[in-house]
C-alpha cells in the first residue's frame, strides 16, 4: 500500500506539474487576504492560539480546498476531465455548503480542544501535577488524531459525495484503520511543506495542489482496500522513465 501511495504521489504530481501550478496559483490568489492577515498577526506579535487555529482550518478545510480536491481527483487515475480551473470552481459550488459546515464544526472542535489543553497545562493549579500532565497529554493525542482525520475529509467528500456526518465517520475509521501510515503520510507532507517554504515560489505555486492530489491518492488507496468499487491504478514506471521516457 505504501509503495503504491508514494509512487502515485510522485508520478501523478510529475505528470500534472503545470496544471497543478495553475491550480495552486488560483488557490493562493483567492486565499491571499487570509495570508495577509496571517502576516499581520505574526508581525504584530499576537501569541494567542485562537486566530491561528481558525486560519489553519480555513486554509485546509475551506470550500476553496474542497474545490482543489475535486479538481485534482481525476489525476489519480489519469481520467479525462473538464478544464482544471473549471473543475475547481465546480467543486466549490458543489461542495461549498458541506465544506463550510465541516470547517465550522472542525474549527469549533479544535478550539475547544485547545482551550482544554491550555486549562490543564497552564491554569488548573489546584489539581495534582501528574493529573494535569496525563490529561493534557491525552488532549494532545486527541488533537493529533483529529488533524489526521482532516486530511481525509475532502478526499472522501470529493470521491463519495457523502453528507458531513459520514465524512467525519469515514475519516475517523480511516485513521483508526492505519494510524501509523496516516502519521507517516502527514510527516512526508509536512517535510514537503518545509522544503517548499524555503523556495517561497514552491509554497505558492505548487504545495496546495501537491497536498490535495497526494491526500486524494492516499485516501483512495486505503478506501480501495474496503470498497471494490474504488480502484487506484497501479503505477509501473520507475525512475528510469525520467531519463528514458520513451521506453
Amino acid at each position: 500500500m505504501l509503495k503504491l501511495v508514494f509512487k502515485k504521489m510522485f508520478w501523478c504530481n510529475y505528470d500534472n506539474l503545470f496544471p497543478n501550478i495553475l491550480l495552486s496559483a488560483v488557490w493562493f490568489g483567492l486565499n491571499l487576504p487570509v495570508f495577509v492577515f496571517l502576516y499581520l498577526l505574526i508581525g504584530s506579535h499576537v501569541y494567542s492560539p485562537w486566530p491561528y487555529v481558525i486560519i489553519w482550518n480555513f486554509l485546509w478545510i475551506s470550500p476553496l480546498t474542497a474545490g482543489l480536491h475535486h479538481a485534482t481527483l481525476p489525476m489519480v487515475n489519469s481520467e479525462p476531465s473538464e478544464g482544471r480551473i473549471k473543475l475547481f470552481f465546480k467543486g466549490i459550488r458543489k461542495f461549498g455548503l458541506r465544506s463550510l459546515a465541516i470547517f465550522l464544526i472542525s474549527t469549533a472542535f479544535l478550539l475547544i480542544v485547545t482551550r482544554v489543553f491550555l486549562f490543564y497545562a497552564r491554569d488548573a493549579r489546584g489539581l495534582p501535577e501528574f493529573v494535569r500532565f496525563i490529561v493534557a497529554g491525552i488532549v494532545v493525542w486527541v488533537a493529533l488524531y483529529f488533524v489526521l482525520m482532516e486530511m481525509n475529509f475532502y478526499p472522501v467528500l470529493a470521491k463519495q459525495d457523502e453528507n458531513i456526518w459520514k465524512v467525519f465517520y469515514k475519516s475517523f475509521l480511516l485513521v483508526l484503520d492505519r494510524p501509523g501510515r496516516q502519521i507517516l503520510f502527514a510527516v512526508v507532507v509536512a517535510g514537503m511543506f518545509v522544503i517548499m517554504t524555503f523556495s517561497i515560489f514552491g509554497l505558492i505555486l505548487f504545495f496546495s495542489s501537491f497536498y490535495a492530489l497526494s491526500s486524494n491518492i492516499r485516501t483512495l488507496v486505503q478506501l480501495s482496500r474496503h470498497n471494490p468499487k474504488i480502484v487506484v491504478e497501479e503505477e509501473n514506471r520507475t525512475f528510469r522513465n525520467l531519463l528514458k521516457p520513451w521506453e
